[in-house]
């Protein structure tokens, strides 16, 4: 019978060479933890106006999309998240769509402010669905 001390040693070790391996691939960290990233910073913005909601709502969206792609948020253009939702397999006009309506109530408010859906939680719905669709 091998003794437990010696089953205890090689789970620890098998447990702390697990987590180095993970601690060292930052894509793979970044791509797990989009989806929680994304719903903290919605959450923070529930409280807000219209202006500060579509901007945290459209952030938030974007920043997810460059986590889960690896690539700058500030660099994801129009072309490049239709680019990359069509070869996930989503369809990209609904979101490119919502980014416009938040572009919209930050930019100009007066013009979207018979928007009757809440942007924070329609970009927590696109999350969602794109998380279904990894």
């Amino acid at each position: 019978m091998i003794p437990v001390s010696l089953l205890a040693y090689l789970g620890l070790w098998f447990w702390a060479r697990r987590r180095s391996r993970q601690a060292r691939d930052h894509v793979a960290r970044r791509r797990r933890k989009a989806a929680r990233t994304a719903r903290a910073r919605l959450k923070q913005a529930a409280a807000a106006g219209l202006e500060e909601r579509a901007a945290a709502a459209a952030g938030a969206l974007r920043q997810y999309c460059a986590d889960l792609w690896n690539l700058p948020a500030a660099g994801l253009t129009h072309d490049t998240l239709e680019r990359r939702l069509g070869a996930a397999g989503a369809d990209p006009e609904p979101i490119l769509d919502f980014l416009e309506r938040c572009d919209t109530a930050r930019f100009a408010p007066g013009r979207a402010a018979g928007e009757e859906r809440d942007p924070v939680d329609e970009a927590r719905r696109w999350i969602d669905t794109l998380e279904a669709q990894r």
